[in-house]
């Protein structure tokens, strides 16, 4: 086997035992520091989807406006804030889900109607994965980066052909 697919095999399978340890896991922040179990603290019922940055400095998150017609100053998107719940920043406005960070802080992937799409934290730069079109009904959920920036993986849980899948970071 090679050095990459054990890599690729090895990213898979800590997304898995990742997503198998979080329901006993514990909802109680263990220290004052950034922490996904108390981002409510900064963000309304309406924030959903917090993603803290590698750094612990930023949240990512997916706003969704309740009031018709949207607020200009306030619509459904994809925000970051900083860790204290200050300097609120629209990345992208419409419904995008799941945001991820890369290793590196630069980037967010997420999923917007079912596909999987990434732009850098300025909103710059989108790309949408259009990979994988061969199967029935392609809709793609809860992206995630591998540990090295490699790789993005992503879910396709409601299909008979549903899974695990990947793709590089850069969508090839």
């Amino acid at each position: 086997m090679h050095k990459t697919q054990r890599d690729t095999i090895s990213s898979i399978l800590s997304v898995i035992l990742l997503a198998a340890t979080l329901p006993f896991s514990s909802c109680a922040p263990e220290h004052d520091g950034p922490n996904p179990h108390n981002y409510e603290l900064f963000v309304d019922q309406r924030d959903q989807h917090p993603a803290f940055s590698p750094d612990g400095n930023l949240i990512a998150y997916y706003h969704f406006s309740s009031q018709l017609p949207e607020p200009a100053d306030y619509p459904s998107g994809l925000y970051i804030i900083d860790k204290e719940g200050n300097n609120r920043t629209l990345v992208l406005e419409g419904h995008h889900y799941n945001p991820a960070w890369s290793p590196d802080g630069e980037w967010l992937v997420f999923s917007s109607g079912g596909l999987i799409q990434k732009c850098k934290i300025n909103g710059a730069d989108v790309t949408i994965f259009s990979g994988l079109n061969y199967l029935d009904n392609p809709q793609f959920y809860f992206p995630d980066w591998s540990s090295n920036g490699s790789y993005i993986i992503f879910g396709k849980p409601f299909a008979p052909d549903g899974g695990l899948y990947f793709t590089t970071s850069d969508f090839s």
